[in-house]
């Protein structure tokens, strides 16, 4: 059964979520790693941490999330990147800001996720994979 509200399946909205929990808290995992045990400034561990977390997003969301089987995925992953990218430097902005006002940098990282989901739902939704389904193929061409 598809539930949609303002056009958008809410199944879609919950995978999306999950995965996108599921890669906060690899996420967080990897950045406290990086600069807990080896000294990397948070700002750097977030930067490789999201090269590592981004491929699994994308894997994830594109076959689990949105089921796409259609287009070319060389061209959705470099799509999908290009907002990933474009979030990163927002999620820094905001937890910079965060960090300066006293909050523990790993709560900020949490916290700059959670204000940009929403935008990042509609962009990957609608930009990356196209926001059709369309028949069946290869899930990789």
């Amino acid at each position: 059964m598809r539930i949609e509200l303002f056009g958008i399946c809410l199944r879609e909205v919950g995978r999306f979520l999950t995965v996108g929990a599921v890669s906060a808290a690899l996420n967080t995992a990897i950045i406290v790693m990086l600069t807990e045990l080896f000294g990397q400034p948070y700002l750097v561990s977030f930067t490789i941490c999201f090269f590592l977390v981004n491929i699994f997003g994308f894997i994830t969301n594109r076959s689990w999330t949105f089921h796409v089987r259609h287009g070319r995925w060389k061209w959705q992953f470099l799509r999908y990147f290009a907002i990933s990218f474009a979030s990163l430097l927002l999620s820094m902005v905001i937890s910079v800001v965060l960090v300066q006002q006293g909050i523990v940098y790993w709560i900020a990282v949490y916290a700059s996720a959670a204000l940009i989901a929403p935008v990042n739902f509609i962009a990957m939704r609608f930009v990356s994979f196209g926001g059709s389904k369309q028949p069946a193929g290869a899930l990789f061409r």
